[in-house]
């Protein structure tokens, strides 16, 4: 009988071990959110205050998007956003090409690249807006301008645009 008892009283103890062990099912897992689309800063050249110089804008855009292209159409529309816009309403790029081994680009504009808002200086600052914009890209080191697919040597006379323009850090202020 003691045995019996002994037997008994391990086989409860054993039971009741097991359902002390026993997994308790964990909280639900919250669902995991998206990953937030990476998004790139590009920077863009406007107009400064002092209509002799261009400033700096940070833009973001989706990474995949983050091309000379949408640089300058980021720059053009937030030239529109301002209070003097230099560049007319119906500018449109079209298209920006590199040469890999040069590091030239030609920027494609449709005709609206050829209606100048500001005069002599209005012109030196559209172009170096361009020009200062697309060279934020590594692989640009000069800028070429064409409306369509024709490569331009002028806008409105001012400027000579048969050579293809480098950088002007001198015409950049942060104001």
């Amino acid at each position: 009988m003691r045995k019996l008892v002994w037997l008994l009283t391990m086989t409860v103890l054993l039971v009741l071990a097991a359902g002390c062990t026993q997994d308790k099912p964990s909280a639900p897992t919250p669902p995991q959110q998206p990953p937030a689309a990476a998004t790139k800063m590009l920077t863009v050249y406007l107009a400064a205050e002092d209509a002799e110089h261009v400033r700096p804008l940070k833009v973001e855009v989706p990474v995949a998007e983050a091309t000379p292209q949408r640089a300058v159409a980021e720059m053009l529309k937030a030239d529109a956003a301002e209070a003097y816009p230099l560049w007319s309403k119906d500018t449109e790029v079209l298209g920006v090409t590199v040469a890999g081994d040069s590091g030239t680009a030609t920027v494609r504009f449709n005709e609206g690249l050829r209606r100048n808002l500001g005069g002599s200086l209005g012109e030196i600052l559209r172009v170096y807006m361009t020009v200062n914009t697309l060279t934020e890209f590594p692989e640009i080191k000069s800028v070429r301008f064409a409306v369509n697919d024709e490569t331009i040597a002028t806008l409105d006379g001012h400027m000579d645009l048969s050579e293809p323009l480098t950088r002007r850090a001198d015409l950049i202020t942060e104001k």
